[in-house]
């Protein structure tokens, strides 16, 4: 439905994407110098939600071709995600790395689950790409930052048990 302009949001299947499609649809929602937090993170919503379950060419006309868009966006950090977003639904690795990782290194924006996005989709990248030392470096820079309670999710157990 965010691909198709005409969709109307109302009408979804699923009522948790409701709310994603009512502001994403929004004409400009990402476009503005500083787009709204909520539409940042409903953005991150519709990227755990569609990367990990659309067929590849949907996944490419949502991700690499943005056409549901009706701006490019002006703000860094969304154009920073997108290129994240682009790497995980071409399934490349080194992208995925390479993206990831320097957001990680570089200044913080996007609060820790942000930042938890960014280490898992980095490990996997690094692994994907037959860089397991990096993955293990990845985790032993950052993983106590973004899990100080060490209240470590499972699939982030398992990245940063792979070798």
């Amino acid at each position: 439905m965010l691909a198709d302009r005409s969709a109307d949001p109302l009408r979804a299947s699923e009522s948790a994407t409701i709310p994603i499609l009512l502001a994403l649809k929004r004409p400009a929602a990402l476009c503005g110098d500083e787009p709204p937090k909520t539409a940042i993170e409903l953005l991150q919503r519709a990227g755990e939600v569609t990367l990990a379950n659309l067929a590849p060419e949907k996944r490419r006309a949502l991700w690499v071709e943005h056409k549901w868009l009706d701006c490019t966006p002006r703000s860094s950090h969304v154009r920073e995600r997108f290129e994240v977003y682009r790497a995980i639904a071409a399934r490349d690795a080194r992208a995925m790395l390479a993206r990831a990782r320097a957001l990680l290194e570089g200044p913080a924006q996007g609060g820790d689950e942000w930042g938890r996005y960014l280490l898992g989709t980095a490990m996997l990248g690094a692994h994907s790409a037959g860089e397991h030392e990096e993955a293990g470096r990845l985790w032993k820079s950052y993983g106590s930052t973004f899990y100080p309670r060490g209240e470590i999710p499972p699939y982030m157990v398992y990245l940063a048990n792979l070798q």
